[in-house]
């Protein structure tokens, strides 16, 4: 996705916490990491959702930073994060 000027957009689809209507979603899984700076975006997401009715389940991988998923391959921890997150 490229946006013109992404401080100034205000998509939904870039930043899901602008929108101003949570209802209607599907039953959402939000993951972050510990060492994530959307971190605290993951539990914000989720009250959104169900506050308007919605299903949502958040996911913290501790240990981890953003992006950890790419490593499933070669991290223990990445690894185990993913197996848990597909459970």
């Amino acid at each position: 996705l490229r946006l013109e000027d992404p401080l100034t957009s205000n998509d939904p689809a870039v930043y899901p916490l602008d929108d101003s209507d949570f209802s209607g979603l599907p039953p959402t899984v939000v993951i972050t990491a510990e060492c994530d700076p959307l971190r605290d975006d993951g539990p914000a997401y989720c009250s959104a959702i169900t506050a308007a009715g919605g299903k949502a389940h958040w996911i913290d991988a501790g240990g981890l930073v953003h992006g950890f998923l790419r490593a499933r391959g070669s991290s223990a921890r990445a690894t185990a994060a993913f197996a848990h997150i597909i459970d």
